[in-house]
């Protein structure tokens, strides 16, 4: 009876109360006209408490017990459905959903990072990155729901578009994602996710996800300007760059003594499409 009660199939399961308690009654040996007639049994003394059925309490504590179970459907899985929180760690599964809503179906992805010196064109590598990469994905396009520093949800809101380039170092790494308002403090999309390594290489326009543990792998990228094998397995590798001239022009700006570029730097939108 519970199971026909919780079946994922909403028209497999009882359609009311009452056909919940009429199969109640019947395996509790109660019909609609009241208890069955016991079978002959010894006098018993007399009890200073009125009597009372077992069959009947048992029937109450089962639909007792059945109102709580669905109470705590009802809270957790409101309609049957999943009401997990909206802003958690990625899952490999979310790409295809996010290929979905973005209408690109199967075939190689390429982020067109537009920046305030130039346009890079990156290949994804979600085979080799599936959780990394559906976090991009969805952070970049605005489908994944994040939660910023002030604890607000924000939804349809991509999330890199206007976040800072906020650290150079000449010919070796760029590093972006942190809010342009605030460099110091770190990408916090309000959730961190498991560090994740491949065999991938640090090459020139490598893209990277950091993950090196905490208040890092959230959503903060590192694109690589020369080759740098120290690197390997630091970050999470989900991409190649081709426009490795843009990359040094953006290595090249004064920077100060914490290596934040002199003059503000921002990834101004990043798009998510195909590769042709």
């Amino acid at each position: 009876m519970i199971e026909k009660a919780l079946a994922a199939d909403p028209a497999d399961r009882y359609q009311s109360c009452a056909e919940m308690a009429d199969a109640l009654r019947g395996r509790a040996g109660v019909t609609s006209s009241g208890p069955r007639a016991p079978a002959a049994v010894p006098h018993e003394p007399p009890s200073f408490t009125p009597p009372k059925s077992s069959t009947n309490l048992a029937v109450w504590l089962a639909l007792a017990g059945l109102l709580a179970i669905g109470v705590v459907l009802f809270v957790v899985k409101p309609g049957g459905d999943d009401t997990e929180d909206e802003v958690r760690p990625p899952r490999a599964d979310d790409l295809a959903v996010y290929r979905k809503e973005l209408g690109l179906g199967a075939g190689e992805l390429t982020a067109q990072i537009e920046t305030s010196l130039g346009t890079l064109h990156c290949r994804l590598a979600p085979d080799k990155a599936p959780l990394a990469v559906a976090n991009f994905v969805g952070l970049a396009s605005g489908i994944k729901p994040w939660r910023d520093r002030a604890g607000a949800i924000r939804r349809n809101s991509p999330y890199y578009d206007g976040t800072a380039i906020y650290r150079v170092i000449p010919e070796f790494v760029i590093q972006i994602g942190r809010p342009a308002t605030s460099i110091e403090e770190p990408s916090d999309p309000g959730y961190l996710f498991a560090d994740e390594t491949n065999d991938l290489t640090h090459v020139p326009g490598t893209l990277a996800m950091a993950s090196r543990g905490p208040a890092t792998n959230g959503g903060e990228l590192v694109l690589l300007v020369e080759e740098a094998k120290r690197l390997d397995g630091t970050e999470t590798i989900i991409g190649t760059c081709a426009e490795l001239d843009v990359l040094r022009k953006l290595s090249r700006v004064a920077r100060d003594h914490s290596d934040h570029p002199e003059t503000p730097l921002a990834i101004q939108r990043i798009r998510i499409t195909k590769v042709e």
